[in-house]
């Protein structure tokens, strides 16, 4: 039998189909011998297995998990960690855009100048954040070229229970000259060192880490009002990404707008979606590259020597 990589074969549903399956099965899987070996591209262990082993069972739930992480937007996981934003921005394009839709995940507008016939044909951006929280903007590189005006639409949401509450809505035209302005002294080719230095893969993700931290606390990027956000973990994901603090919103994009929340929040004339049920979630943090290295030197600290018994003292003084 070949080697193969189920998860590139199969679709999730497919998997999930032949998964099921494999459950139903009355009679026991024995574990048959198998091989396995690490394809050269993409780093990836591939199988050489029997058709009724278990570790083909293995092999469907470790594929349909590479489905759900997927980075095409069409994972399932991705749908459920960002569904309030999902919400928001499906509400603002059948309200206002007749249902205006990018052409992908990656494309530059989430709603084409084209689309926007009410609102002065500028492409739109509706995103949704916590109230309080900074608004994730995506790809630092791609925000910096921006070079036409754009409106900003920004949802923020409140967590009440198990249901979340929109209790903010702003719609920002930016100008791309007011959109530079807030990176400072920072040029492209800062940019692109430093996202360069993120998807060096001959460095460990410590090491990526590390040495991102360390350029993003210094000059030129702390004189940006964006927040740049290195995203890097033991999966793969090398990423540059940026964000836009809270208070920098209305002090930047929009003076003399009061940042409270609102009991009946509206956008262009229209109450926002009513709350929702969306339990909070909890995400958890990779470790910083100090709190690592922290780690590693307790773990070599010398174990402290167990005390004697009397009778073992007893034995050696005789």
């Amino acid at each position: 039998m070949p080697f193969i990589n189920l998860s590139k074969v199969f679709s999730y549903h497919n998997l999930k189909s032949l998964a099921a399956s494999l459950l139903k099965i009355k009679e026991p899987l024995f574990l048959k011998k198998s091989e396995k070996r690490r394809d050269a591209l993409s780093g990836k262990l591939l199988y050489n297995l029997a058709p009724n082993s278990l570790a083909v069972l293995f092999l469907l739930v470790a594929g349909m998990n590479t489905h759900l992480c997927s980075e095409n937007g069409q994972g399932l996981l991705r749908q459920e960690v960002q569904k309030h934003g999902l919400i928001f921005e499906d509400w603002v394009r059948t309200e206002f855009f007749e249902g205006g839709k990018a052409e992908g995940y990656t494309a530059k507008w989430d709603i084409p100048a084209e689309q926007n016939l009410l609102f002065g044909k500028i492409p739109v951006n509706p995103k949704a954040t916590k109230y309080g929280t900074p608004v994730g903007l995506g790809d630092a590189l791609r925000q910096f070229e921006v070079n036409e005006p754009f409106l900003l639409i920004i949802g923020y949401w409140q967590q009440q229970a198990e249901s979340k509450r929109f209790v903010k809505a702003l719609a920002l035209r930016v100008d791309p000259e007011n959109w530079r302005s807030l990176w400072g002294a920072v040029t492209k080719a800062d940019l692109e060192l430093l996202d360069a230095v993120i998807k060096d893969r001959s460095k460990t993700p410590l090491e990526v880490r590390r040495a991102a931290m360390a350029m993003k606390n210094a000059h030129p990027f702390t004189t940006a009002v964006f927040t740049l956000n290195p995203k890097i973990d033991d999966l793969g994901q090398r990423r540059l990404q940026c964000s836009l603090p809270f208070q920098a919103v209305f002090e930047k994009l929009a003076p003399g707008v009061d940042p409270k929340p609102e009991d009946e929040p509206t956008l262009f004339g229209r109450a926002l979606p009513e709350p929702f049920y969306s339990p909070p979630r909890y995400l958890k943090k990779p470790l910083q590259p100090e709190t690592l290295d922290e780690n590693k030197r307790s773990s070599r600290k010398k174990k402290p020597e167990r005390k004697q018994t009397d009778g073992s003292q007893n034995r050696t003084a005789s």
